[in-house]
């Protein structure tokens, strides 16, 4: 894991990202979290423990970049664009990145902003971003970045896979993930078994964002040989140099949902179930995936 922290406060050292607020702990954790036990009586180092379970890709090796100011809890714009930029830069000295999961959201539109995250995903980097958390409160709910057309879109959907109160509606709305009430990590200052529970689409993101790593890694592990075998390709291509992309992996991410066929408003195109996918068989990856760059051609 490395860390980067892009704020400016007096208070925060350029080399430390430590999280007090705990939102940064809490996504982190969602995406790529190992399992660990926490005392359920935090204060009482005799009491029982609660299991947190793993997150979605608990493997996955993250880059975090503090963008959050300590002081005042907000998003410090300039970091945000710095931390865009150095993704960008570690990318493209061979740092290889395969999916920035963004749980900030602006009601502000950037061109410098938008143009960074344009150069991320054109260099094969799945940008997934939260929609926002104001429900339909607001004549354009969905905020920026995930305003974006390059980018996917990601909602909240509850227990029963019902939109949550607060998960917006817009024509951008890609699809929705588990976004109220998810248990993870909680922030370093609170100490090292720190639980939190958070409900927003900042939880719904980095969950997707996670089922991403899954859905490359299986499908590399599938297609990309060892020694002297022959890579799965598509058109001399390999086939995961195709799954690079956002325009390819919202399809993938399609076939997975729940109305796989229809878009709306309120839900996108509906929950993600991954079984759908990952229980295919290679054969049918590569028809998936050829399908969808021939459709793209």
């Amino acid at each position: 894991m490395a860390v980067r922290n892009f704020v400016k406060d007096p208070v925060d050292d350029f080399d430390c990202a430590i999280d007090s607020d705990g939102h940064g702990s809490l996504c982190a954790g969602i995406a790529a979290g190992s399992s660990f036990y926490c005392p359920i009586n935090q204060g009482d180092p005799r009491s029982p423990c609660l299991e947190i379970p793993p997150g979605v890709a608990p493997g996955a090796k993250l880059i975090i970049c503090k963008v959050v100011s300590t002081t005042s809890g907000d998003v410090d714009n300039e970091a945000f664009l710095g931390a865009l930029k150095w993704l960008k830069e570690l990318h493209g000295s061979g740092t290889k990145i395969d999916v920035v999961s963004i749980s900030l959201a602006s009601s502000y539109f950037s061109l410098e902003r938008a143009q960074v995250i344009s150069d991320l995903v054109s260099s094969g980097i799945v940008v997934v971003c939260c929609a926002s958390n104001v429900g339909r409160m607001k004549m354009q709910p969905i905020s920026y970045p995930a305003r974006l057309g390059h980018v996917l879109c990601i909602g909240s959907h509850d227990d029963n896979g019902k939109p949550t109160s607060f998960t917006p509606v817009g024509r951008e709305l890609d699809f929705l993930a588990p976004g109220e009430d998810i248990w993870g990590p909680g922030p370093g200052t609170n100490g090292p078994f720190s639980v939190d529970c958070g409900s927003g689409t900042s939880c719904s993101t980095p969950a997707v964002a996670g089922l991403i790593c899954l859905a490359l890694h299986d499908i590399r592990r599938r297609c990309e040989k060892d020694g002297d075998a022959v890579d799965v390709t598509i058109a001399g291509r390999p086939v995961a140099d195709y799954v690079w992309s956002v325009w390819v992996m919202r399809e993938l991410l399609k076939l997975m949902s729940s109305c796989p066929g229809h878009h709306s408003e309120e839900i996108g195109y509906g929950t993600l179930h991954p079984y759908r996918l990952l229980d295919c068989n290679t054969e049918e990856i590569v028809r998936i995936v050829n399908d969808i760059v021939q459709d793209e051609d």
